[in-house]
């Protein structure tokens, strides 16, 4: 969920259809040298487990995507402060 939160906030539209599977494939190739090195050659994860995984998990995509446009569309003055919210929501 972390990459379909990371590709839905970051990228627009066009760079997701155009760049989504290079990213995946970087992301996949990071992760098995990062376990490499950590010694963890228990765990193979196939790059078609972790794309079937993505794909799976597309619906958390579009719902993020929808919950974090507010936001970036915000108009600044109109957003919230949010280093002046307060523990119990006060501003």
């Amino acid at each position: 969920m972390d990459l379909q939160y990371f590709i839905h906030s970051s990228a627009s539209e066009p760079e997701r259809s155009e760049y989504t599977e290079h990213l995946l494939q970087m992301y996949h190739t990071e992760l098995q040298d990062t376990l490499r090195k950590l010694g963890c050659y228990h765990h193979i994860y196939t790059f078609e487990q972790m794309k079937k995984e993505y794909e799976d998990r597309s619906l958390f995509g579009l719902i993020t995507a929808c919950t974090v446009l507010g936001a970036v569309l915000a108009d600044p003055a109109e957003a919230f402060d949010m280093e002046n919210i307060k523990e119990d929501g006060s501003q």
